[in-house]
C-alpha cells in the first residue's frame, strides 16, 4: 500500500503518462492557469512543451527515483534518459541548450529536479531544474568536464 499523498500521485502520474508517450494527458493534469518556471504555461502552453520535448528525445523516460510531498507541495527527484534525434521546433524548451543543434543520435542520462504546488488535483505550478551541463556533455556539445578536485596543467 503506497503512502504517497494525492499530489505526490499526480506528479508521479505526470511522469508515467510522458514515458508512455501520453503526452496529452500529462498536460491535461495542469492547472489552465498553471505557472511554469515563473511563466504563464496554461492555455495549451504545456502541451506544446511536452510535445516538443518528445519530438527532441522520441524515448523519452522519466523515472522517479524519490517523491516527498507535504500537503500541496511536492519534490521530486527524476532520471531523465533519452536519444537526441531531432532539433527542437520550439528553441526555448529545454532551457534552449539544444537550440539550433543538430539531432547527435546519442543518449543522455540526467538528474532532475522539479518541485510542484498541487491544488484541486491538478498542478498549479511548477520549477524544473535540470543538468543541462552534462546532457551537453554527454550529446557532445560541450567537452568533458573535469573531475570535482582535480587539478590539471
Amino acid at each position: 500500500m503506497s503512502t504517497e499523498d494525492a499530489a505526490a500521485r499526480v506528479v508521479r502520474q505526470l511522469f508515467e503518462y510522458q514515458s508512455t508517450g501520453r503526452h496529452a494527458d500529462a498536460a491535461a493534469l495542469f492547472a489552465d492557469d498553471a505557472i511554469n518556471n515563473g511563466r504563464p504555461a496554461g492555455g495549451g502552453r504545456v502541451a506544446g512543451i511536452l510535445a516538443t520535448l518528445a519530438e527532441v528525445f522520441p524515448d523519452e523516460r522519466h523515472d522517479v527515483e524519490e517523491i516527498v510531498s507535504d500537503g500541496e507541495l511536492v519534490a521530486a527527484w527524476v532520471r531523465f534518459t533519452g536519444t537526441h534525434s531531432a532539433m527542437p521546433s520550439v528553441p526555448f524548451v529545454l532551457g534552449g541548450v539544444l537550440a539550433g543543434v543538430p539531432p547527435t543520435g546519442r543518449s543522455v542520462s540526467v538528474a532532475d529536479h522539479h518541485f510542484f504546488r498541487v491544488a484541486n488535483g491538478r498542478v498549479a505550478e511548477h520549477w524544473g531544474v535540470r543538468e543541462d551541463l552534462e546532457m551537453a556533455r554527454q550529446l557532445g556539445i560541450l567537452p568533458p568536464g573535469r573531475e570535482a578536485g582535480v587539478v590539471t596543467t
